[in-house]
């Protein structure tokens, strides 16, 4: 092998180390992209554990025995709280603004009205031609208790005897506030509050875990979307950052 095959020979084992060390140092200088954190790799949190409002007439026993059965059927999958009609601030209608959910148990009399709810009902009427979105985003129930004291009498009555409980409903409703479930009526002297009252609780119960169930999914597919995409945002910024190092460094 003469000299000039020696030299081109060597030039060749030379540059192919070059090129070898050269990429070898452009796969460390790479980087891999950083960690989700812990909220951004948690696609799905624990739902939240939602407080449902309970407004009823402790003066009743009936409305007391309703109330009772209805955080019976919720609990434990919702925290109820229960209010007596009597406490002032539930009966304007600011305090139900912003969202939240509340069943209303309202007892009427043989005319039908409803007493413990009137001025509720009275305080809603202005609010209904001002501002017909002012309950937005709030969620209601309201289940009627009559006391008719014979089958006949309760039967003669029709639906006209709870329309003291109705107008509270459509008075909420008017003002912007949302009904889960259909209004409810119950006759407590003739029926068993157990038997009259608790499939209504029940499809209460049911019609809110779906439609909360279903805002906590979409919001944690909101909170997911957002994760995953700061999360790609970081990763091409720290790949701008290592071209541009490599850039710097060649």
């Amino acid at each position: 092998m003469d000299r000039s095959t020696l030299i081109i020979a060597g030039g060749a084992a030379a540059l192919a180390l070059f090129i070898y060390h050269r990429q070898k140092k452009r796969a460390a200088t790479e980087l891999e992209p950083e960690p989700l954190t812990q909220s951004q790799s948690q696609s799905f949190s624990a739902p939240e554990r939602q407080t449902i409002t309970i407004v009823f007439d402790a003066a009743e026993d009936s409305s007391v025995a309703v109330a009772g059965l209805l955080a019976d059927t919720l609990e434990p999958e919702f925290a109820c709280e229960r209010i007596d009609t009597y406490n002032a601030d539930i009966l304007h209608p600011d305090e139900l603004r912003g969202g939240g959910t509340f069943l209303f148990v309202v007892e009427v009399d043989k005319e039908g009205e409803a007493p413990s709810a009137r001025p509720l009902t009275r305080a809603l009427r202005p609010l209904r031609l001002s501002d017909s979105r002012a309950l937005d985003g709030t969620r209601i129930a309201v289940i009627a208790l009559a006391h008719s004291v014979c089958a006949f009498s309760a039967a003669s009555g029709g639906q006209d005897k709870f329309r003291g409980g109705l107008r509270l409903q459509n008075g909420l409703v008017d003002a912007g506030a949302r009904a889960v479930h259909a209004f409810g009526s119950a006759e407590v002297e003739v029926e068993e509050v157990g038997e009259s009252v608790l499939p209504w609780c029940m499809e209460v119960k049911s019609a809110l875990q779906r439609e909360i169930g279903m805002e906590q999914q979409m919001m944690e597919m909101m909170r997911a979307s957002k994760a995953q995409l700061a999360a790609g945002t970081s990763r091409g910024a720290t790949k701008g950052t290592a071209r541009e190092r490599r850039r710097s460094r060649d």
